[in-house]
């Protein structure tokens, strides 16, 4: 029997955002499984992205701050702080041809990282110069992985994603640098041009991205098509009555994997508090499982698009325990999911 028809599940609204876009998400996760690039792209930290992108503003500390100088209340310049640190948000958002923000990916090709702006079209330079930072910022975070990664590669990412309908195509314009024109088609004139490609991702594959869980997703498609049963993003009930979020749940034989995902920034090391606590929530949900099936094998695996501390070597050693962190997940699917059903024996 399944442990899915004895554990209390609920939905979350994760999950249920999840669910309710089904095929899009499918699709992605299909791709992200036979696709470097789309797989780079996803599993790399959507703020991380828009960090690079817009330009540095002031905090709420700094402007409060500078109004305290000026000899403004402490009460009022906090008010007023956040009022104007909103407002340049606001401003910087509106004010990009192109934002991450948004939901926007911008191509340039060809691509020179020395030509930050078309000189001979200076009316264009603000459009230019916003497809320009979005395309480097998606660059330098996706290469913060350590994988090779070009601009030829992230169109193809880009137009492949389109193919399965995650993203669309909303703009294409030229520009001859050699007579100073532009326009929609690539017929102005007859001098190699330089194309502005935009493309717009969905809604709900902004969403999940934002909120961590492509990453989820991605694991729990993987692990469905070598014949594992999967929840994603649910609420389970562990003893004591007590509800805890999960991120995956799998089910394949005997075998039964709860697991915890991470989608950090590359360079970010996973806590070794973080994982106890983590385990702490597993260890609760396995009391339940095991007084229904005592023979079922239970891993708890936490899987990070980073690095674990290094302080955890004691927990490296428990046989129970799988820790993923970016130099598996980045793999095929194939080869971390071997590792997984090595455990069974």
């Amino acid at each position: 029997m399944s442990i899915f028809k004895k554990l209390e599940i609920r939905e979350t609204d994760v999950g249920r955002l999840l669910k309710d876009n089904k095929e899009k998400f499918e699709a992605l996760f299909d791709l992200m499984c036979k696709s470097s690039p789309v797989r780079l792209l996803f599993l790399s930290n959507l703020d991380a992205i828009q960090r690079k992108e817009e330009p540095p503003r002031p905090t709420v500390a700094q402007i409060e701050g500078i109004l305290m100088k000026e000899g403004i209340e402490e009460s009022k310049a906090e008010k007023i702080a956040r009022e104007v640190a909103e407002a340049i948000f606001v401003s910087i958002s509106e004010r990009r041809a192109v934002s991450i923000r948004c939901g926007n990916f911008g191509l340039v090709a060809p691509f020179d990282e020395q030509k930050i702006e078309p000189k001979s079209i200076p009316s264009l330079k603000h459009v230019y110069g916003s497809y320009f930072s979005n395309l480097v910022s998606v660059l330098e975070t996706v290469k913060d992985f350590g994988e090779p990664i070009t601009p030829a590669d992230l169109a193809n990412a880009y137009h492949n994603c389109e193919k399965i309908g995650v993203m669309m195509g909303t703009e294409k314009i030229f520009l001859c640098e050699t007579c100073g024109l532009f326009g929609k088609e690539d017929t102005i004139c007859p001098h190699e041009k330089i194309r502005l490609e935009l493309f717009q991702l969905k809604s709900e594959i902004l969403e999940a991205w934002r909120r961590g869980a492509i990453l989820c997703g991605y694991f729990a498609y993987a692990l469905a098509q070598d014949g594992w049963k999967t929840l994603t993003e649910v609420k389970a009930q562990g003893s004591n009555n007590v509800w805890h979020q999960v991120d995956v749940i799998a089910e394949k034989e005997d075998l039964v994997l709860l697991c915890e995902c991470k989608q950090n920034h590359p360079s970010n090391a996973l806590a070794k508090d973080e994982i106890m606590k983590a385990l702490g929530v597993f260890e609760d949900l396995e009391k339940a499982i095991r007084g229904v099936f005592q023979k079922k094998t239970i891993t708890k695996i936490i899987v990070t698009t980073g690095v674990f501390d290094k302080e955890i070597q004691g927990i490296r050693a428990r046989k129970d325990v799988l820790l993923i962190d970016k130099n598996h997940i980045l793999m095929d699917p194939k080869i971390w999911r071997g590792k997984i059903w090595e455990i069974r024996g």
